[in-house]
């Protein structure tokens, strides 16, 4: 079974996911680590962001299937991986306001 959720569902579900402080993250950081394995800084940003968020929904995984092609990306040879800009999920939760509340649970830990 597919759920379909509105735009105002989705935006109010992503913006539930709370994850490191912005300030903790400089673009020093990341500018260090481009020039230390020569990918550019947005890349490593944004995989960065794409594991912590993947940590972080790790509790509610039973509710939440992983698709899309950062999915496909981690069973492909490193060498031939593609950067990916988000991260796409089915449910099984039919309610969004019972999905948002399990985000929120996650975010009082």
């Amino acid at each position: 079974m597919r759920i379909t959720f509105s735009v105002e569902e989705k935006i109010s579900l992503l913006s539930t996911i709370q994850v490191w402080k912005r300030e903790q993250l400089t673009q020093d950081v990341f500018r260090k680590l481009q020039l230390k394995y020569s990918i550019p800084a947005h890349l490593i940003e944004t995989l960065f962001w794409h594991l912590e968020i993947l940590h972080r929904l790790k509790p509610i995984s039973e509710f939440l299937v992983f698709k899309g092609g950062t999915c496909v990306q981690s069973f492909v040879d490193p060498m031939f991986q593609r950067a990916s800009n988000d991260l796409d999920f089915n449910t099984t939760i039919e309610n969004p306001n019972a999905l948002i509340q399990k985000i929120e649970e996650l975010n009082k830990d």
